[in-house]
């Protein structure tokens, strides 16, 4: 499927103003997805929800698998969560968009907000 056409939008302004090409960015995935917990009654949907939001958001909407970065269980470890966020920030660009989920609360995130995430 040739999904060019959400790369770029063109935006107008007031009427009969030119139209202007707005550069959209991609679209990236920071999911985290838990189950088990050391000292909370374990979950049963956490992971499962992660799995199932990411494979929709890569097989309907403008997510590359190469931008989705999935956390699950016992991968999430505080330092590997670091790790992960600072190969995202390496390569998110500043039109680029974060949709960052770990299960139950979600986070929205322009590109530029990564680098407050840095002070982990």
């Amino acid at each position: 499927m040739n999904r060019s056409w959400q790369k770029t939008v063109l935006w107008g302004g007031l009427p009969n103003s030119p139209l202007t090409e707005i550069n959209r960015g991609k679209n990236h995935l920071f999911a985290i997805g838990i189950n088990t917990y050391a000292n909370f009654p374990k979950l049963t949907n956490a992971k499962k929800d992660i799995e199932d939001i990411s494979d929709i958001l890569v097989t309907q909407y403008s997510f590359d698998n190469d931008n989705v970065q999935v956390i699950l269980d016992e991968q999430a470890s505080r330092q590997n969560i670091i790790d992960r966020l600072d190969a995202l920030r390496a390569t998110v660009q500043p039109n680029d968009r974060l949709l960052w989920i770990n299960t139950p609360s979600w986070r929205f995130y322009r590109s530029s907000k990564i680098d407050m995430l840095k002070n982990l």
